[in-house]
């Protein structure tokens, strides 16, 4: 099951908002496994320094939970990260961005954005990778 719920208040100056998301798993696969729960909440808030160019700040809070069942052909002791109570866990990040919006000509209505990850807390459950900083690049299309 999936489900969001966002809003966003804006004016000629700034933007902000907030936006929650979760994966409710309820149904395990033919081995008797199941991924653990999503939940994600960011809140964000964006100033602009014209027309065109605008820098924001946000905060996203990630919490991933444990895995149901195993592969039966798997070892857990053996495999640290196989250990399904070895799973999951919570992370927070706070981005900073520049955000290029494109108004008018081909590619009017078009936004080039860039962001800077930083993750601030990380509380894992179990052997598995801890985030690093990351920088992200995306080119959204508004309608």
């Amino acid at each position: 099951m999936l489900g969001g719920l966002g809003c966003i208040t804006q004016n000629e100056v700034a933007t902000v908002g907030a936006q929650a998301n979760v994966t409710v798993r309820v149904i395990n696969n033919w081995q008797d496994y199941r991924l653990g729960d999503e939940f994600e909440f960011t809140a964000w808030g964006a100033y602009n320094l014209n027309d065109c160019l605008s820098l924001s700040a946000r905060v996203l809070y990630e919490s991933i939970g444990e895995t149901e069942g195993f592969e039966p052909r798997t070892d857990g002791e053996m495999d640290p990260s196989a250990n399904p109570f070895a799973q999951g866990g919570e992370r927070v990040y706070v981005p900073f961005g520049v955000n290029l919006f494109f108004r008018d000509g081909a590619i009017g209505g078009h936004r080039l954005a860039v962001e800077w990850y930083y993750p601030v807390h990380q509380d894992l459950k179990g052997p598995q990778l801890s985030a690093d900083k990351s920088f992200v690049v995306s080119w959204q299309t508004v309608f």
